[in-house]
C-alpha cells in the first residue's frame, strides 16, 4: 500500500511539474536565468549560440586533455595554439568566431549574438581556471593561463583526463536540456527541465550520468583525481545556469532575462550609472569616479573609500614565480584539502589558521588545520592558500604595512555573504573586455590584472565550500570553490 500510494504521489508531483508552461518570451524560472524565445525565428538563433558554445567548450577542454597527456609522454603540445589558431583559423576560438559569423547573417542584431564575443571570453577563463579543479594532483604547474598540475603518470592522467570528459559530458547535458525547454517552450508543450538535468529517482539526470562516471573513476583512481570532482560540478551547474541569460536574452521584458549574476550596487563609493535601452536588451554600465592615486609604492589609493590595493608586477601571462609574492600569475587557493579526507577543507600553518579566522565570519568555515588523523594539507593547483599568503606579505611589511587582508564581496545568485562590495568596487565596466575592448575591466592605474577570477575573503550563504569571486571579465559576481586557484589582490 506504500509503494502504492508513493508511486501515486510521484505521478501528481511529475504531472503537476509538468503542466507549467512558460509562455514565449517569459523568463525560465526556476534556477535559470534567460527567457523562453518570443518566436521561432530568434529560437534558432539562440539555440545556434548554445550549440556554438558548447562545442567551443568541449575542443578547449580537448585542447586540456591533449596537454595533459602530452606531458606526461614528454611531447610536445602546443595547447594555446589548439584554443586559438588565427594563421589557420583552425583554433577553438576561430572555430566558435565561424559558427557565431554564419549566424549573424541571419540572426543580425539578436542579443545572443552580440553577447556571444563576451561569452566566449567569459567561458575561457572559467575553463582555464577550472582546470585546476581536474589536474589538481601534486605536480608541476602547465604554466600560461592554464591552472592545474601536470599529471605525474599515466595512470593519474588517465583518471584526471576521465573527470574532464565526465564534465564535458554534463556540460552537453545540461545545455541539451536548455535547449529543449527553450523549444518547447516556444510551442507552447511542457518540458520538466530540472528533471532532465537531475532525476534521482530515474538516476537518468544529467547530474546523476555523471556522479556514475565519477563513482566509477573512484574506484580505481588516485583519491586526488576525483577530490574536486563534486565541487567541479556544482560550480559547472552555477556558471551554466547565470549565463543562460546572456543565450537566451531575448523576451516579452528584456531585463528579466538577463544573465542573472548580477552587478551588486551595494558598493563603498558611490559611482555614476547609465542605462541604455536597445530593442532586444537592456545593458547597465557603471562608469567610476575618478578616485585613484598611484603612491609609486606598489600600492594604488582610493581616495573615494580609502581602501590602499596592492598593485601586481609582471605582465599577464608571462608565467607563474612563486617566489614573488605580487606576481600577477600566481593562483592561490582559498583553503587546502586534508590529504586523507579531501572533503575536509583546511589551512597549511597555524599562521594561516589564525589569519583566516580573524577575517571570516563567527564560524571559522575552512580556517583550521589538518586533524592528524586527516593527513596534511594539501592545496592542489596552487602555490599555497589565500591566507598563507596574506601573512608572507604581511611578513616583509609590503609597502610600509602589515594589516593587508582580502577585500570582501556581496555575494550573489543566492549565494550573498552580508559583506560590503569592496572587491567589486575597483570593478569598471567601462575598461577593458567590459567596455568592448580585451584585458581586464579594471583602471589601468592599478596596472597588471588578469581577466580572471578573483578571490573575496568572503564565504557564500551557508556553505563552507564556497567564496564569493568577483570576475574583472564581466559585470557580473559570483561564488566558487575555495579549493580551486585563483588570483587575489590585497587591500588595507
Amino acid at each position: 500500500m506504500r509503494s502504492m500510494f508513493g508511486l501515486l504521489l510521484a505521478s501528481a508531483i511529475l504531472a503537476f511539474r509538468s503542466s507549467a508552461i512558460a509562455a514565449p518570451g517569459d523568463p525560465f524560472g526556476g534556477d535559470d536565468a534567460g527567457c523562453i524565445p518570443p518566436t521561432a525565428a530568434v529560437g534558432r538563433c539562440e539555440d545556434g549560440v548554445q550549440k556554438a558554445l558548447t562545442k567551443y567548450i568541449q575542443t578547449v577542454i580537448k585542447c586540456h586533455i591533449k596537454a595533459a597527456d602530452a606531458a606526461v609522454n614528454s611531447m610536445p603540445f602546443d595547447e594555446e595554439l589548439c584554443e586559438s589558431d588565427p594563421s589557420t583559423a583552425k583554433g577553438a576560438k576561430e572555430r566558435y568566431d565561424a559558427a557565431i559569423a554564419k549566424l549573424a547573417l541571419t540572426c543580425s542584431g539578436q542579443c545572443a549574438v552580440l553577447n556571444a564575443p563576451g561569452l566566449r571570453a567569459t567561458v575561457e577563463t572559467l575553463l582555464d581556471d577550472g582546470n585546476g579543479a581536474i589536474y589538481g594532483c601534486p605536480g608541476a604547474p602547465f604554466g600560461g593561463d592554464d591552472a592545474g598540475n601536470v599529471p605525474t603518470d599515466p595512470l593519474t592522467a588517465k583518471c584526471e583526463d576521465g573527470v574532464a570528459k565526465a564534465n564535458t559530458k554534463y556540460i552537453q547535458a545540461v545545455t541539451k536540456c536548455h535547449i529543449k525547454a527553450a523549444d518547447a517552450g516556444v510551442k507552447g508543450k511542457p518540458f520538466d527541465e530540472e528533471l532532465c538535468e537531475s532525476d534521482p529517482v530515474g538516476g537518468k539526470g544529467a547530474k546523476e550520468k555523471y556522479d556514475a562516471a565519477i563513482a566509477k573513476l573512484a574506484l580505481t583512481c588516485p583519491a586526488c583525481s576525483t577530490a574536486n570532482a563534486s565541487a567541479l560540478r556544482a560550480a559547472t551547474e552555477v556558471s551554466i545556469e547565470c549565463h543562460n541569460g546572456d543565450i537566451y536574452c531575448d523576451g516579452t521584458t528584456p531585463s528579466a532575462c538577463a544573465a542573472n549574476c548580477p552587478t551588486n550596487t551595494s558598493t563603498t563609493m558611490s559611482p555614476t550609472t547609465t542605462t541604455t535601452t536597445t530593442s532586444t536588451s537592456t545593458t547597465t554600465s557603471t562608469t567610476l569616479p575618478v578616485c585613484f592615486q598611484d603612491l609609486a609604492d606598489g600600492t594604488i589609493l582610493d581616495t573615494c573609500t580609502n581602501l590602499q590595493w596592492e598593485k601586481k608586477t609582471t605582465p599577464v601571462d608571462s608565467g607563474v614565480n612563486a617566489a614573488d609574492l605580487h606576481d600577477v600569475d600566481n593562483r592561490y587557493s582559498w583553503a587546502g584539502q586534508c590529504t586523507v579526507y579531501p572533503n575536509n577543507l583546511c589551512q597549511p600553518n597555524l599562521a594561516a589558521e589564525t589569519a583566516c579566522k580573524a577575517q571570516t565570519h563567527s564560524a571559522p568555515w575552512s580556517c583550521e588545520q589538518c586533524p592528524s588523523y586527516l593527513g596534511t594539507c594539501d592545496v592542489y593547483g596552487a602555490i599555497t592558500t589565500v591566507w598563507d599568503w596574506l601573512t608572507q606579505v604581511n611578513a616583509e611589511s609590503f609597502a610600509g604595512h602589515s594589516d593587508w587582508r582580502l577585500a570582501t564581496t556581496a555575494g550573489c545568485c543566492g549565494w550573498e555573504t552580508g559583506d560590503l562590495e569592496e572587491l567589486g568596487s575597483i570593478r569598471d565596466l567601462g575598461q577593458g573586455i567590459c567596455g568592448g575592448g580585451s584585458g581586464a575591466c579594471i583602471d589601468p592605474i592599478f596596472g597588471p590584472t588578469a581577466a580572471a577570477d578573483y578571490y573575496s575573503a568572503s564565504t557564500a550563504g551557508n556553505d563552507g565550500n564556497a567564496a564569493g569571486i568577483v570576475p574583472f571579465d564581466s559585470g557580473g559576481l559570483g561564488i566558487g570553490g575555495k579549493m580551486y586557484g585563483m588570483r587575489v589582490r590585497a587591500v588595507r
